[in-house]
């Protein structure tokens, strides 16, 4: 899949874990892969390099998924980012509102390649 390789993806999860599951799939996919453990470093992450997707968890610490797209969305370089949320909470009207695409946690890998191709297309 050398034709994703210039695709850029942030990925902002706190877990340990399920990051690093995440960034290894999506190289192993093809994408270029960077991560952060929360919004406030996902943000410092965005000042120095956009992405052409960012996938966000909405609980984490310092600064949650929904406050970090908010963020995205006041700044013109970030605005049209396309946004997946993952999330073991109800999607709730504002998240959904907010964000291109909401998959509920645990994500199945299958699914996540499907809504990668598409939006990345």
């Amino acid at each position: 899949m050398a034709h994703q390789a210039s695709k850029l993806i942030l990925v902002v999860e706190d877990e340990p874990d399920l990051q690093r599951l995440l960034k290894l799939f999506l190289e192993r996919s093809g994408y270029a892969v960077t991560t952060a453990d929360n919004g406030l470093i996902a943000l410092e992450k965005l000042s120095h390099t956009v992405p052409d997707l960012v996938i966000t968890d909405i609980m984490m610490p310092e600064m949650n998924g929904i406050e970090l797209i908010r963020e995205m969305k006041k700044n013109d370089d970030w605005a049209n980012i396309p946004v997946v949320v993952t999330s073991a909470m109800i999607a709730e009207p504002e998240i959904t509102v907010l964000s291109d695409k909401y998959l509920n946690k645990p994500v199945a890998i299958s699914t996540l390649r499907r809504t990668l191709s598409t939006m990345l297309s």
